[in-house]
């Protein structure tokens, strides 16, 4: 059950990089935060 917590929490983690990361890219990061 920890270990599928694990997981989940790096497949989330890698889901916001992405986020952050698209955001960054379109220059809306500023206006966003």
């Amino acid at each position: 059950m920890i270990h599928c917590h694990h997981t989940s929490n790096l497949n989330i983690m890698n889901l916001l990089l992405v986020f952050i990361r698209e955001r960054e890219g379109r220059e809306n990061w500023h206006s966003w935060v």
